[in-house]
């Protein structure tokens, strides 16, 4: 089949592709401007977490209640490395599911303060100044060269008060980018395929009685007053069916019209000439080749 690019079907189809391609650029512009910032602030909370978790487990109940595997639990299944000093700046509780790669054993760089050693924790204090006694870090790892962030945050418990410290890698930026647009390729494929399937559908179902009914036209087209007109299920193509429908009915009732009316006179005029015609014949017969006669 042609493409008519005036058609109903190429029109409706371009507009849902244009209109699928806008919502997808604007969502992959937001996605790809705010996924930064919205990964580290998921991180800080999930560690936050982290630390609230362990703490409970362990610094805020009896030691009879201490429950120091399920605190090491949570270390290893959100991969981090957990550090908890006392007023003393002595560690009283230390796991870790990173290994070489935990920022409190290994050389590390925090970007604008030079000379900051994360083993130091009357400077890892330092990130806590404020009066929600919490804070985070950004920092990279320079034997792994990975980013990393550390929370801190203290714990006011009965008998004596903490600080716990979590260490957990973030996403490399560059890798996660290229998640991003691999899956936004493979949204921008579907968002595609389904508005071209919806568009095709709309409109075969709006443009069909239309072809209908121009098939219909054409039969009335060469005066065939037989024609039909359906407008299917739109209101719209409906009215017209309708309007077609009477034109067509007064159409055919004045063709009627004009075959009576062209009976009628024919018959008006065949009664005199037949009549002419049988005096003429009668001269004729009775004056045969006198002139004479004939005239008289």
């Amino acid at each position: 089949m042609k493409l008519d690019r005036h058609g109903i079907r190429f029109n409706i189809w371009l507009v849902f592709l244009l209109f699928a391609l806008m919502i997808v650029g604007i969502l992959g512009v937001f996605q790809l401007a705010l996924i930064q910032p919205y990964y580290r602030d998921a991180k800080i909370r999930n560690v936050q977490q982290v630390a609230d978790t362990i703490a409970e487990n362990i610094l805020l109940k009896d030691t009879a209640q201490m429950d120091l595997a399920k605190a090491f639990q949570t270390t290893v299944d959100n991969n981090v490395c957990v550090l908890i000093y006392n007023d003393q700046n002595r560690i009283v509780y230390e796991a870790d599911s990173l290994g070489n790669g935990c920022a409190f054993h290994a050389p590390i760089k925090v970007e604008g303060q030079e000379g900051f050693n994360v083993k130091d924790p009357a400077q890892l204090a330092k990130m806590l100044e404020g009066s929600e006694e919490k804070g985070s870090l950004t920092l990279t790892n320079t034997r792994t060269n990975q980013e990393m962030i550390i929370f801190g945050e203290r714990i006011h418990a009965p008998f004596s008060n903490y600080t716990v410290y979590v260490n957990s890698p973030l996403e490399p930026y560059d890798s996660l980018m290229r998640f991003m647009a691999r899956q936004y390729l493979l949204f921008v494929l579907i968002a595609v395929l389904i508005s071209s399937i919806v568009s095709i559908w709309i409109s075969a179902n709006l443009s069909k009685p239309i072809r209908l009914m121009k098939q219909e036209a054409e039969k009335l087209a060469l005066a065939d007053y037989t024609a039909s007109f359906s407008g299917g299920q739109y209101s719209e193509t409906k009215e017209l069916a309708n309007v077609l429908n009477q034109a067509t009915s007064e159409l055919g009732h004045l063709d009627d019209l004009r075959k009576d009316l062209i009976a009628n006179i024919s018959h008006d005029i065949k009664t005199p000439l037949t009549s002419i015609k049988a005096y003429a014949e009668m001269i004729r017969d009775i004056s045969g080749d006198k002139p004479e006669k004939r005239n008289q």
